[in-house]
């Protein structure tokens, strides 16, 4: 009777939108050579097309900004000189760090571009930009990139870092971008033969557990050596215990695989730091200490430690104590956790789950919180709140709100910072 009492609760939320789509993060950006526009002359600079991966094989972290001639959020930012800001600053000219790409990506013919055309929100030339503008509906280029990089919305604007990888960072200035590109883009050293890093671990990451789980670790690792690689041996480090693992395979540069760490058993309550680093690359070891490592921490808990849990979310450490998340998407921010569904592919998700609970002193428990959403146009981002007997073996749905039911505010194509008339507070029945 008494575990019947005894709860694991999870928030699931999970991004739902028909109309938007992206590449996911960490995706390889595909390579692409297209012609610039010359913006005084309206005619093409045929004499060199801009190649995607010159600019990252030469190091720079590029971003690239597909608009279309006939959006007004587009438009507005393509005339608010963050772009050329970043270009000026990070560019060429300044510390030579990172490039800037505009692409028209729906097609505009000339007169579109130059304002005179029906549907356009203007001149888009008379801003004379100082990096390259690339507009697809001007032969010999073409809108196979559109395509490419899954554009279902505009603006998209993406961060691509030298090791090709990828991020939808929206509009933003040129201070964010360039920190993006700190934060976001790997460190390694490009000239050596076998090298590889680590860019992210999953179903571990700040994670909490109950009942003596079976935890199965997996690391998203990139070659970004000159060879193929064919072998990597990781170092394995479970609160000072080391073990080793050897990956077998076949990657050829900037490729990328996700790799299955060998499975966690029989561990008893506590809390347990988690740490994979490359030792050898192609049986060579690895020089490069650059990005080779992933370490977490993760929480086994076999007995429930509260009857009754008030979270705030203020404190310095997130996930708090004894809670977790599965994917690492959930973020604390503002005194609440925030599932950021605007810069997230469509059908992500992550759970956020509390600490397994006792309820056996209490007739009738209830989990209160306050939620604020906006829908992105029509999407159908969802919440659930989801509830365990048994440990998570199987789960009950006890709310479960989405789309329109969900939002407390109009909807928007921007990102969502909610103001303090837009949250309403949830009580579940438990």
């Amino acid at each position: 009777m008494l575990m019947k009492k005894i709860f694991l609760i999870s928030l699931l939320a999970t991004s739902l939108c028909v109309a938007k789509a992206q590449l996911p993060a960490y995706s390889i950006a595909k390579d692409f050579s297209l012609y610039a526009i010359n913006q005084t002359t309206g005619t093409l600079n045929m004499d060199v097309p801009v190649r995607l991966y010159d600019y990252l094989d030469s190091g720079k972290t590029t971003v690239i900004d597909f608009s279309a001639y006939w959006c007004a959020p587009c438009w507005s930012y393509h005339n608010g000189g963050a772009l050329e800001s970043l270009y000026e600053t990070y560019g060429p000219e300044g510390t030579n760090e990172m490039r800037v790409i505009f692409i028209e990506g729906d097609g505009a013919s000339l007169a579109q571009l130059q304002g005179t055309g029906t549907g356009t929100q203007g001149n888009w030339l008379a801003a004379n930009t100082p990096y390259p503008f690339i507009p697809t509906g001007i032969s010999p280029n073409t809108n196979t990139v559109v395509s490419n990089y899954a554009i279902g919305y505009w603006p998209t604007v993406y961060l691509i870092c030298p090791n090709r990888i990828t991020f939808n960072v929206g509009q933003s200035t040129a201070a964010n971008f360039h920190n993006y590109a700190q934060t976001l883009c790997p460190q390694y050293n490009a000239s050596l033969a076998n090298n590889g890093i680590i860019l992210y671990s999953s179903n571990i990451n700040e994670n909490y557990f109950c009942a003596s789980p079976t935890v199965s670790p997996k690391i998203f690792f990139q070659n970004v050596g000159t060879d193929t690689v064919t072998t990597v041996k990781f170092n394995i480090t479970i609160n000072g215990t080391i073990s080793n693992y050897t990956w077998s395979g076949n990657l050829a540069r900037y490729a990328t695989s996700t790799i299955a760490m060998p499975v966690l058993e029989d561990m008893t309550s506590a809390v347990y730091t988690y740490k994979v680093e490359i030792a050898e690359v192609n049986g060579v070891a690895d020089t490069d200490p650059s990005s080779n490592f992933t370490e977490t921490h993760f929480t086994v808990q076999e007995e429930p430690l509260y009857s009754t849990l008030i979270e705030d979310f203020t404190g310095t450490t997130f996930p708090p104590a004894y809670c977790g998340t599965t994917n690492g998407l959930w973020m604390q921010k503002n005194e609440a956790i925030v599932f950021n569904a605007y810069s997230l592919s469509n059908g992500a998700s992550d759970e956020f789950v509390l600490p397994l609970l006792d309820f056996s002193d209490m007739n009738s428990p209830v989990l209160e919180f306050n939620v604020a959403h906006a829908r992105y146009s029509t999407s159908n981002d969802k919440l659930q709140v989801l509830l365990s007997t048994n440990c998570g073996v199987s789960w009950s749905t006890v709310y479960n709100k989405g789309g329109a039911a969900l939002a407390t505010a109009p909807a928007s194509n921007a990102s969502f910072v909610p103001t303090n008339s837009q949250w309403r507070t949830e009580t579940v029945a438990l």
